[in-house]
C-alpha cells in the first residue's frame, strides 16, 4: 500500500484550498454547476460561493460533494503537492492526515470533538467501512440507532454506509478515524436518497434541490424514488410542514408532472416516496360522437386524459357524480380521483342503506369471494366506470343498436350491469351470481323493470338451457381457474359468439416470486390512486378506529408500493400480511362516518385481494397475453383489446384493468 503523509499545517486555509480542487475536478467530470449541485443535494449558489473560494464548506456538504463527484473526502481538502486544511462545524474539527494511493483507498482523519457535542453523518456510497481510535476522552459512535461507548485506547468499527454518528460526552474528546472504500465499482442505492433532517435554511434549500432533481427523474422514467430525511428520534411536526411546502413550492402552476408523492413519517425520520404514474399505452378508442347515454359518457371520458382540469370541468364533473344517471356519476368520480379531486357516486353509498345487507366490513366475517362479491367499494375502483363504457362501446360497434341477449358472468351487486344497461339499453341479460347476498340485492334494486333474469349459481355449474351470442364478464374471470372459465364461455356461446371480458392482469411473469411482486405492484398501485389526505375538518369527526385505519394506510402502502417496486418482494410480502391483520383487529362502523372514507373502505378489499392473491385464494390473476394464449386453446381468437387502466409497466399487454373481445371460432 502507497501511503502519503500531509503536514498538518496550521496556515491552509479550507476555503482556497476547496475552491481549487472543486473547480477542477468538476470540469475534469464535465460537470455543470447546476448538475453537480442537483446531484450533491446543495443550492447552486452554495456551490458558486465555495468555488469562488467565498464561503466555507461544513463537513456534511464537503461529504456530498466528494460523494456526488465519486472521490475520497481527502481529495477535496488537501493539497495537490503537500498539506490539508482543517474543517470543523458545531464544536467538531477534521483534518485529513493521511490517504492511500492503492487499492483498497484509505482515508485517515484526525478529529476533536468539544464537549457534550456530536456529528450526524450521512450514509457515503455503500461498502464503505469506518473505524475509530479514541487517543483521549470517550465518544459515543457508529450507527445512528445505536451507537457504542468507546474509551481512550479502544478501537471500535463501523458500517459507513448506513447513517452514523460521533459524541463527546462530558468533556472533549479526540481519535483517529479512519475511512476505508470498497474495492472495484461503487454502486449507489438505485432508488434510495438519503439526507440528515435539516436544521436551518441552508439545509432545506439543499433538499429541495434534491427534490426537484427526484421528481423530474421519476417523471423521465425512474419508477420510484426515496428520498429519506433520517433523524435520530421522531420527527417533531414542523419539519412535516416545512417539507409539504418545499414540496408544494416545486409543483408548476401550469404544469404538470406524471408523478404522485407521498410523504411517510417514520421512528428515524420522514421519507418522500415519489411514484410515476403509469398510464403507459392506454387508449380507449371510444367516439366522442353519438346520441344516447353512450355518447355522452363517451365525451366525458375524454375529460380523463387532459392534463388539467379547468374550475369549469370540474364543477360540471361534481355535478354528473351527484346527478341520476350511475354511469355518469361513476365515470366523473373517477375522472376526478385521477385529477386528485375524489369524490364518491351515491349509488355506493344508496347500497350501504339497503336492509339485511352485509357490505363486508368485517374481514374475518366471510369468505373472500363472498364478501368482495356483494360489496358495494367495489365501485370505487380507478377503472370500474371504463370497463363497463368499454364493453357498452363493443356491443355498439359489433350489434349496432339491435337487441342482443347475453350471459353476465359474476354480476355481483350489479353496479356495473346497471351502467350496461343504461350504455345499451337493448340488452337482454342473464345474470348468473355464486352470492346469495349479492343476487337478494340484485332482486331488491336491480332486476326489478330491467330485462334480467338472474340464476344464483356458480358459473361453472350454471345451465340456463341455451346458447348464446353473447357471454360477458367484469372482474369474474380471475375468480375461476381460467382455463375453465374459457372453456365454459365457449359452451355457452353460438358458433362465431363473442366473449367479451372486462378484468385485472399483471404484468408477464415466470417465476412465483415474479409473480407476487407484479400482484403486490398491481394492488398497490390501486391503493395509492385513492389514497389521499383526509381534510383536518374531516378527521376532527370520524371514529377513531376510522382515523387508525387512514393512518396506518397512509404510512404503510406507500411503503408496501415502494418495496415491491425495488424488488424487495419478501419485506413487501411480510408487509402486507401484517397489515392485513392489523386492519383485521380494527372495529370499523358499518358504514363510513364521511363519504370520503368510503375509498379507504375500497382499499381494504384491494389488500383482501392481494393476500388472497398471494395464497390462490379466490384469487387466480394472470397476464394478458397467457390469457390470449389459454383463449386460444379454448377455442376463441381476438378480435379487440385495449387497456384502459394502468397499474405497471408501459406497454398495452402489461397490469391493469384490460377488456378483450375474442371470438369464438366456427
Amino acid at each position: 500500500m502507497n501511503i502519503v503523509f500531509y503536514m498538518m499545517e496550521k496556515g491552509g486555509r479550507i476555503s482556497e484550498i476547496l475552491a481549487r480542487n472543486l473547480s477542477s475536478l468538476r470540469k475534469e467530470r464535465g460537470i455543470s454547476l447546476s448538475g453537480l449541485a442537483e446531484k450533491a443535494g446543495i443550492s447552486k449558489s452554495t456551490l458558486s460561493s465555495l468555488e469562488a473560494g467565498e464561503a466555507n464548506p461544513t463537513i456534511s456538504t464537503l461529504w456530498a460533494l466528494a460523494d456526488a463527484l465519486g472521490v475520497p473526502f481527502g481529495v477535496l481538502v488537501s493539497e495537490r503537492i503537500g498539506g490539508s486544511a482543517e474543517v470543523g462545524e458545531a464544536g467538531v474539527n477534521v483534518r485529513l492526515i493521511e490517504h492511500s494511493e492503492g487499492e483498497p483507498r484509505i482515508e485517515v482523519y484526525l478529529m476533536r470533538i468539544e464537549a457534550n457535542c456530536r456529528r450526524e453523518a450521512a450514509p457515503h456510497v455503500p461498502g464503505v467501512r469506518e473505524r475509530i481510535l479514541v487517543i483521549d476522552g470517550r465518544m459515543l459512535a457508529g450507527p445512528l440507532s445505536s451507537p457504542s461507548l468507546v474509551k481512550a485506547g479502544e478501537v471500535f468499527s463501523f458500517r459507513g454506509d448506513e447513517p452514523h454518528v460521533y459524541i463527546a460526552l462530558d468533556k472533549p474528546a479526540t481519535a483517529l478515524v479512519s475511512v476505508e472504500y470498497p474495492k472495484g465499482e461503487v454502486r449507489t442505492d438505485r432508488y434510495t436518497i438519503l439526507f440528515p433532517l435539516p436544521r436551518g435554511d441552508a439545509g432545506w434549500e439543499g433538499i429541495s434541490v434534491t427534490l426537484r432533481r427526484a421528481l423530474e427523474e421519476v417523471a423521465l422514467g425512474i419508477p420510484v424514488l426515496r428520498v429519506k430525511l433520517h433523524s435520530p428520534e421522531e420527527p417533531m411536526p414542523e419539519a412535516v410542514d416545512r417539507l409539504v411546502q418545499q414540496l408544494r413550492k416545486l409543483q408548476n402552476p401550469r404544469f404538470k408532472l406524471p408523478i404522485r408523492f407521498f410523504i411517510v413519517m417514520e421512528e428515524d425520520g420522514l421519507s418522500v416516496f415519489i411514484f410515476a404514474c403509469p398510464r403507459g399505452r392506454v387508449q380507449l378508442g371510444l367516439q366522442p360522437g353519438g346520441k344516447g347515454a353512450l355518447g355522452q359518457a363517451a365525451r366525458v371520458a375524454r375529460l380523463m386524459f387532459k392534463n388539467r382540469l379547468s374550475e369549469q370541468e370540474q364543477r360540471l364533473l361534481r355535478g354528473l357524480v351527484g346527478g341520476e344517471s350511475p354511469t355518469l356519476s361513476a365515470l366523473a368520480a373517477e375522472i376526478l380521483l385521477h385529477h386528485g379531486h375524489p369524490a364518491v357516486p351515491p349509488s355506493v353509498l344508496r347500497f350501504l342503506d339497503v336492509k339485511g345487507m352485509n357490505t363486508g366490513s368485517d374481514m374475518k366475517s366471510r369468505l373472500f369471494d363472498h364478501r368482495v362479491s356483494c360489496s358495494p367499494y367495489k365501485a370505487l375502483h380507478p377503472a370500474h366506470a371504463l370497463q363497463s363504457l368499454t364493453l357498452a362501446h363493443l356491443l355498439n360497434k359489433t350489434f349496432e343498436g339491435a337487441s342482443v341477449s347475453a350471459v353476465h358472468v359474476g354480476t355481483g351487486p350489479g353496479l356495473h350491469l346497471r351502467m350496461l344497461l343504461e350504455l345499451y339499453p337493448p340488452l337482454k341479460v342473464v345474470a348468473v351470481e355464486p352470492s346469495a347476498a349479492a343476487c337478494e340485492y340484485l332482486r331488491r334494486s336491480v332486476v326489478d323493470g330491467l330485462e334480467v333474469n338472474l340464476i344464483q349459481s356458480d358459473f361453472l355449474r350454471a345451465e340456463p338451457g341455451h346458447r348464446f351470442p353473447v357471454v360477458i364478464s367484469v372482474g369474474a374471470s380471475h375468480h375461476i381457474t381460467t382455463p375453465f372459465f374459457l372453456q365454459k364461455a365457449c359452451e355457452l356461446l353460438h358458433d362465431g359468439g363473442l366473449l367479451l371480458v372486462a378484468d385485472e392482469f399483471l404484468s408477464p411473469y415466470t417465476t412465483a416470486s415474479e409473480r407476487n411482486r407484479e400482484l403486490i405492484k398491481h394492488h398497490s398501485v390501486c391503493m395509492l390512486a385513492t389514497l389521499f389526505d383526509v381534510p383536518h375538518g374531516v378527521r376532527d369527526k370520524i371514529a377513531p378506529e376510522e382515523l387508525e385505519l387512514v393512518d396506518m394506510l397512509g404510512r404503510e402502502v406507500p411503503l408496501l408500493a415502494y418495496e415491491a417496486e425495488c424488488g424487495e418482494v419478501d419485506s413487501a410480502t411480510a408487509r402486507a400480511r401484517e397489515l392485513f391483520s392489523k386492519v383485521g383487529e380494527l372495529h370499523l362502523p358499518a358504514a363510513p362516518s364521511h363519504e370520503l372514507l368510503a375509498y379507504y373502505r375500497f382499499q381494504i378489499l384491494e389488500l383482501e385481494a392481494l393476500v388472497a392473491g398471494l395464497d390462490y385464494e379466490a384469487e387466480l390473476k394472470t397476464y394478458p397475453e397467457r390469457f390470449l394464449t389459454l383463449a386460444e386453446c379454448s377455442g376463441f381468437r381476438l378480435m379487440e383489446h385495449c387497456r384502459v387502466y394502468a397499474t405497471s409497466g408501459y406497454g398495452e399487454m402489461d397490469g391493469g384493468t384490460h377488456v378483450f373481445a375474442l371470438r369464438k371460432e366456427a
